[in-house]
């Protein structure tokens, strides 16, 4: 008879610092000012693909790491989600990572932006995504359809 696999505990959360919430006013700023509606997820996805399209336009051994990008892209999409609905901008913490994410406490929903952001620049998917899951989210969380614990 083998044991169980002892069960792992849910991340835990913290209120960004100062620094982190600086880092993230800065990326705010930027798309900001690329005129970019931080309220509307269409204009985010757009935005999105104008940046990946401009990325993949440059010759593959020259292009330069995406991780700002994606970084930009996913506090952009986080924001937008946390304009829209309970979410809040945490950092997570777990046995594998501390990372920047929103979460709405009476659900538990959790969600990494620019994990998602990032996860769908490497499969070159459309900007599409991001209205999206925006649209599903704030539907699902207005009619209270997230139990916990569902961690996107």
């Amino acid at each position: 008879m083998t044991a169980a696999p002892p069960e792992t505990a849910g991340p835990t959360f913290t209120e960004p610092n100062e620094a982190e919430v600086r880092w993230m006013e800065g990326h705010l700023q930027f798309i900001a000012a690329q005129q970019v509606d931080l309220n509307d997820s269409s204009q985010i996805g757009e935005f999105y693909e104008r940046v990946l399209n401009s990325w993949l336009s440059d010759p593959e051994e020259s292009r330069t790491d995406p991780s700002d990008f994606i970084n930009l892209l996913g506090t952009a999409f986080g924001e937008c989600l946390v304009r829209q609905t309970s979410l809040r901008w945490v950092v997570a913490s777990d046995e594998l990572a501390t990372e920047l994410a929103v979460h709405d406490d009476r659900s538990d929903l959790l969600v990494y932006p620019a994990n998602a952001v990032a996860k769908r620049w490497t499969e070159r998917q459309s900007g599409d995504f991001i209205p999206g899951m925006t649209q599903d989210i704030v539907m699902r969380l207005s009619q209270n359809q997230y139990a916990p614990p569902d961690h996107a």
